[in-house]
């Protein structure tokens, strides 16, 4: 079996601020194969951007990073920032939260498609130009060789999202990093857009998929990883994560997911043992102690940060014994 695509471990990121040290990632690790979909899901605030950013470095220089990174055999975190350079927009590409802020509103769309082309390619001017236009109709732009001279302000939310898609794919990455990518669009252009990405995929390449809609979650991704307030709770097959939901915080994600959940009032989280415990109504006095490990909860590959799943506690305590609040559906 071929080493993972991407590899994370042990990933921390610290952020000083006025108010103290932000503890945005604190100590994830997952593992992406090679065209594979890999979902980042959880509540706003729970790390998951900080988590893309971290992994190509594109954090504040205040911040201070630990953990390895490992993209394609090669370690992230021990490279130069000339050498990381290289690889940004390259072989690992990102599409990001805001598109509008993305774009730079003094160039047209079309030169900024093209310079991501000519940063990495040797191609001239005129096949950079005709890679462009083909881009832009593959994202769904209507007209692409009218639009391609207008400027990010000429073109809708939803259509800013689009060029920022293209530009990401225009020198076909291995590993994308799509930062809620479909939130600005309507239905019918995320559909398209969906199909695009699940498309690249089965082409080869790899995404890392951050998005609060876990209906887009089920319909693309191939496996699941759970955030809460900067660490992982859960991991694993979509179908088995959201059918089977193990942690307690995934739990309460898919029923609010499936409207049959209420919400919580948070309070202050604590920063030892489990975070998650003063929601929790399976909490005992093990939540307050180390940090839980991962622990396997049936299906291959499934597992959750929870104590209730340790060797050592009631065996007839098992939470994702509930029946399941969301039918999942795979098909594409």
């Amino acid at each position: 079996m071929s080493d993972p695509l991407l590899s994370v471990e042990g990933l921390r990121t610290r952020i000083p601020t006025e108010e103290g040290v932000v503890r945005a990632v604190d100590g994830v690790s997952f593992e992406i194969d090679r065209g594979e979909t890999v979902a980042l899901v959880g509540e706003s605030g729970s790390g998951k951007t900080v988590t893309c950013e971290t992994i190509t470095r594109l954090v504040p220089e205040t911040a201070t990073v630990t953990g390895e990174v490992r993209f394609d055999g090669e370690t992230l975190t021990d490279l130069e920032e000339n050498a990381l350079r290289r690889i940004r927009g390259n072989r690992i590409a990102h599409v990001f939260q805001n598109p509008r802020s993305a774009l730079d509103p003094v160039y047209s769309v079309g030169d900024q498609i093209a310079e991501a082309i000519t940063l990495h390619r040797d191609v001239q001017e005129r096949e950079a130009r005709e890679r462009t236009v083909a881009l832009l109709g593959r994202v769904g732009i209507p007209n692409p060789g009218e639009r391609v001279d207008d400027h990010p302000h000429e073109f809708s939310g939803g259509q800013c999202q689009r060029v920022a898609i293209a530009i990401a794919i225009a020198c076909e990455p291995a590993l994308l990093l799509a930062d809620e990518p479909t939130t600005s669009v309507d239905v019918t252009v995320q559909a398209r857009l969906l199909a695009l990405l699940s498309e690249l995929t089965e082409g080869g390449m790899s995404t890392l998929l951050v998005t609060h809609d876990l209906r887009v979650v089920a319909t693309l991704a191939d496996r699941v990883v759970v955030m809460f307030e900067g660490q992982t709770v859960e991991r694993g097959p979509t179908e088995a994560v959201f059918g089977r939901p193990a942690h307690p915080y995934t739990q309460a994600l898919v029923e609010s997911a499936a409207g049959v959940g209420e919400g919580a009032d948070r309070g202050e989280v604590p920063t030892d043992g489990c975070r998650f415990r003063h929601e929790c109504p399976h909490a005992i006095d093990a939540c307050a102690g180390e940090r839980p490990a991962f622990e396997p909860v049936g299906s291959p590959g499934h597992a959750a940060a929870c104590v209730h799943y340790a060797p050592e506690r009631d065996p007839s305590v098992v939470l994702a014994e509930s029946e399941p609040a969301w039918t999942v559906s795979r098909e594409r």
